[in-house]
């Protein structure tokens, strides 16, 4: 219909109408370009929250999840600290039998911080990490997750380290597994075959089970600033959606 119109004042010499013809198809398309830019806006925003929610939701979980390991942890420590004390003064109390036992059974068994990292990922992978306009904001995420990566690649060097000591303490040690049930601290040495007094007389054994638990202690003051890591993201995460809701 407006070509037609177009083409009859093109005829006619009509040279205003023709103007203003052309002037009514550059306005329609402009406005049919800002209706699209606002629509591709509008999603943008709406997707935008929507990752930050996911995000949120990660580090919640993420806290959840290391706050179990830490307290994991703590009792991890307590009973190595009893089998140090014991292996020191080279006297077992009885009341101390069960926490010497699982602290040995225990010893080296660590898990590195976890990290829900899913909605990162797929920001990442997708391209969509730009649709977070927060800049700063943007930059701590990333930070926070290149921390996590690097804590995962120290895996392979605390493993080097504890297995050897570990080994050398499981040479004079062996357990009977069946004892083991997972339930409270109820063991005696009869779920443990040793020579107490050859072990704790033996500096290297000692110096073995001292070494994985500062290496322990060190891999549970990761988790811990994994914890204080996610929970400070989080509120900058909240904190944007706060704004961004307003």
């Amino acid at each position: 219909m407006l070509l037609r119109s177009i083409t009859k004042h093109v005829k006619d010499q009509n040279w205003f109408a023709v103007a203003l013809d052309f002037v009514i198809v550059v306005a329609g398309i402009l406005i049919a370009f800002q209706i699209t830019h606002w629509n591709e806006a509008r999603n943008n925003r709406v997707q935008e929250r929507a990752y930050l929610e996911r995000l949120s939701s990660d580090l919640a979980a993420t806290k959840e999840r290391n706050s179990v390991q830490v307290e994991r942890n703590a009792g991890l420590m307590k009973t190595t600290g009893i089998t140090l004390s014991s292996l020191k003064s080279c006297a077992l109390k009885p009341e101390d039998e069960a926490s010497f036992v699982y602290g040995l059974y225990d010893l080296g068994r660590y898990n590195l911080p976890e990290f829900v990292d899913g909605t990162f990922e797929e920001l990442n992978a997708t391209g969509n990490f730009q649709l977070i306009r927060n800049l700063e904001l943007r930059r701590n995420i990333t930070r926070v997750y290149q921390d996590v990566e690097r804590i995962n690649r120290i895996d392979r060097q605390v493993n080097d380290r504890i297995i050897p000591k570990v080994n050398y303490v499981r040479r004079y040690i062996s357990f009977n597994h069946a004892e083991f049930k997972g339930g409270p601290l109820e063991l005696d040495r009869d779920a443990i075959e040793m020579d107490f007094e050859a072990i704790c007389s033996d500096p290297v054994f000692f110096n073995s089970v001292s070494s994985i638990t500062e290496l322990m202690l060190a891999v549970d003051g990761l988790t811990k600033s994994t914890i204080i890591e996610s929970e400070d993201l989080k509120a900058a995460i909240d904190e944007e959606l706060d704004r961004l809701n307003k």
